[in-house]
């Protein structure tokens, strides 16, 4: 289980925005870890210890706040995603969770980017381009998967 901040510095960098915003260190704190203030000596505890209901919805609240920050302009990658539903998310699932999806999850993610099931998600486009990529990079992100270091 990746720690507070392996997860948000991860992120970061798996994002490719090279500046961290403000956001970061009341998220941290969200989360139960606050830099340099380790709760003993010994540090902090590790792999399980980071998994409780309280800590994933912080760390569920960290990607949804930073996927719609406007730091993600500075997104080295996430911009230059393909248009196409299935390319995209094959960029998404490669980049951030290193090809370790199931095909189920990957079908979901297509799903989103293409707007199937609903009148009111068109096809990914020009016009929402930005809009859900970014969506569609949070729930790669929410998936078991990108928890695990």
């Amino acid at each position: 289980m990746k720690t507070p901040v392996e997860l948000v510095v991860g992120t970061y960098k798996a994002l490719g925005v090279t500046q961290i915003d403000r956001s970061a260190l009341p998220a941290l704190r969200a989360m139960g870890q606050i830099l340099f203030y380790p709760p003993n000596v010994a540090g902090w505890p590790g792999g399980e210890n980071w998994l409780t209901s309280q800590m994933m919805i912080a760390r569920q609240n960290f990607l949804a706040g930073l996927v719609n920050a406007q730091v993600m302009g500075a997104s080295s990658w996430l911009n230059d995603v393909p248009m196409d539903p299935a390319q995209a998310t094959h960029s998404l699932v490669t980049t951030l969770l290193q090809d370790d999806a199931s095909p189920a999850s990957y079908a979901q993610i297509k799903a989103y980017l293409a707007g199937d099931g609903t009148s009111a998600l068109a096809m990914l486009g020009v016009e929402n381009f930005q809009e859900r990529i970014h969506g569609a990079a949070y729930l790669t992100m929410a998936m078991p998967a990108y928890q695990l270091a």
